[in-house]
């Protein structure tokens, strides 16, 4: 009975449980900070700060980011200046790019009342979704490419043909024919360029080609010195899931790029 009796006394409790972001209440000096970070859901992106102080002390903040650790760590970029908001004078608000994956850190310098001071922050930067490419996008890469190809044959083609005659020489039928062959050659070598990319990208940047379910690689996020996220690129995924790979991947809609649906 005394058990029971405790259980209906219990008063739920909220908890940011599986939330990406990043939420901390500490002190900057004699500063009581209350710090969010919104980090984005792709890298590069943008991650929305903010900073709650707890007394009329604070007169300015600003923020920066850098690596976790190593030698990224100990050069912060120029930082910027954070907003104070007009409705709460308590709250400073302040956008900052994620470059990179890794373990980061977002520094808060203080100044007010008391001097300054700084309080630092551990984000973790990874992306969690993968973007799809807009075709239009897709379709000019695709052009550009196409482009690439054409002109490695003109040039290879150009270089049979005339590269060994003298100044206003003219070409002659042997000649055309042996810039012709060049030409088909270097189109056979671009062919099969084009389609061993293929697979590689789809391996590459997506889970096995024949399941149809293309999924970006996680990368495990450290705070060791020497640890680094895999640099996988969502705009490649996309091209991967767009244009080259398998049949049954073309049809994946974008909803099944993301990871966090499955």
């Amino acid at each position: 009975m005394l058990a029971l009796a405790v259980l209906l006394l219990v008063a739920p409790a909220d908890a940011h449980v599986g939330s990406p972001n990043v939420f901390l209440e500490g002190d900057a000096g004699p500063y009581h900070l209350f710090v969010t970070v919104n980090v984005p859901a792709v890298i590069p992106g943008v991650a929305d700060v903010q900073i709650r102080a707890d007394s009329d002390d604070v007169h300015q903040i600003s923020t920066a980011v850098t690596r976790l650790a190593g030698a990224g760590s100990k050069y912060a970029p120029v930082p910027d200046l954070a907003q104070r908001s007009p409705v709460d004078p308590h709250l400073f608000t302040s956008s900052l790019w994620l470059m990179e994956y890794g373990s980061m850190r977002v520094l808060i310098n203080v100044a007010g009342v008391h001097g300054a001071a700084q309080m630092s922050v551990p984000v973790p930067s990874a992306a969690r979704r993968m973007l799809p490419m807009p075709p239009a996008l897709g379709a000019l890469l695709l052009l550009l490419a196409i482009g690439l190809a054409v002109g490695a044959i003109s040039i290879v083609g150009a270089a049979a043909r005339e590269s060994r005659l003298p100044p206003g020489a003219p070409v002659t039928p042997e000649l055309r024919r042996r810039g012709w062959r060049a030409m088909a050659i270097m189109g056979v070598i671009a062919a099969t360029i084009f389609q061993t990319a293929r697979p590689l990208i789809c391996s590459r940047f997506s889970a096995p080609c024949a399941s149809g379910r293309p999924t970006i690689k996680r990368a495990a996020i450290s705070a060791s010195a020497g640890s680094s996220a895999a640099r996988y690129s969502p705009a490649r995924c996309a091209i991967c899931s767009r244009l080259w790979v398998c049949p049954k991947a073309r049809q994946t809609s974008a909803k099944s790029l993301n990871p966090l649906t499955r």
